[in-house]
């Protein structure tokens, strides 16, 4: 006589189901698979690693209401995005979002409110990534505040923050140093000016690499007085801007004395050269020499129809040799 053994869709592993839920969105998951047991009842509620809040959809309705206040276990969350949430009262609810373990926080289309702040501030323990895109606020005071509390945040250590918040007149008044080591400030639309990014990297110093998208890189001091330059031991920095509006030697001698130890430059201009002035030899051999850990350049850029191509490609080929020569990996174009 031989023995079967039934099974049934409730006996799979919890390692099974977190593989299923991940194909289903929140509604369907509560909607086909809550009250079946309590064992799966439990693995819904308790094993959630990310809440993902978007556009005050269906989804995120069914979130707020039937799973965050019923969650049994928020430190095993350590992901959480929040997007486009303007109809969501942070006052009331903010409790619900509050993750001991969280560490990564995604902010996307928000206004900075203090709830919002509170928020960061009340899940600040072990953050170590933080992304803030296309936020709007006109409250210079409580940018400063927000700005302030990303920069004592102790265990950050990559961080992604719309240009614009940290172009405004700093004065933070910190204990500590920042412990961010990877930062990219986006502001396609914007200007980044050398004398408040100096005063933002003053609060930097384990910053390894750093990546600026704007429109352009202005040296126009917005004080009256200039800052002291101070240095950074990044290792990488990527400038990706509309426009190249400065001389090549000018910013040279920024990147000399801000990043001394800089290892590997990239250089992206999303509009044509209309000239062959960032092509200069000479300047470019001043530059590395006064560079010794550079090792990789990227000049990512093309011509425009104002120039000579032959021309162009004759300086691009001389000045790739010439790098070559001084130990220094140099390509030029798209």
């Amino acid at each position: 006589m031989s023995l079967t053994m039934n099974s049934k869709i409730e006996d799979l592993s919890t390692e099974l189901w977190l593989e299923i839920f991940a194909y289903l969105k929140i509604r369907q998951q509560f909607n086909a698979f809550f009250g079946l047991n309590k064992r799966l009842n439990q693995t819904l509620l308790s094993y959630r690693t990310h809440i993902s809040w978007r556009n005050n959809d269906e989804d995120a309705q069914h979130l707020l209401a039937h799973v965050l206040p019923y969650m049994t276990h928020p430190k095993n969350v350590t992901g959480l995005r929040l997007e486009n949430t303007k109809r969501i009262d942070f006052n009331y609810y903010g409790n619900l979002f509050d993750f001991p373990r969280l560490k990564a926080l995604f902010l996307h289309r928000l206004n900075i409110t203090e709830d919002l702040h509170s928020i960061i501030q009340r899940n600040s323990t072990y953050l170590r990534y933080l992304y803030i895109s296309q936020t709007i606020s006109c409250n210079k005071l409580l940018m400063h505040k927000f700005l302030e509390t990303i920069l004592s945040l102790q265990n950050l250590q990559t961080c992604s923050l719309r240009l614009r918040l940290c172009m405004t007149p700093l004065r933070i008044k910190i204990s500590s140093k920042s412990s961010i080591k990877n930062l990219r400030l986006m502001g396609t639309s914007e200007i980044c000016t050398t004398d408040r990014l100096i005063k933002l990297l003053e609060y930097l110093p384990q910053l390894q690499s750093l990546h600026i998208i704007a429109n352009q890189f202005s040296f126009i001091s917005t004080k009256s007085t200039e800052n002291e330059i101070c240095t950074v031991a990044l290792s990488n920095f990527i400038l990706n801007i509309n426009e190249l509006t400065v001389p090549f030697i000018q910013l040279a001698d920024f990147i000399i004395s801000v990043m001394p130890f800089i290892q590997e430059l990239k250089v992206v201009c999303r509009t044509a050269m209309q000239n062959l002035n960032y092509l200069n030899i000479h300047d470019w051999i001043k530059f590395v020499k006064s560079s010794p850990n550079l090792k990789n350049v990227t000049f990512d850029v093309h011509r425009g129809n104002e120039i000579d191509e032959q021309k162009w490609n004759n300086r691009c080929q001389m000045l790739i040799k010439n790098m070559n020569l001084n130990h220094v990996t140099l390509r030029i174009g798209k």
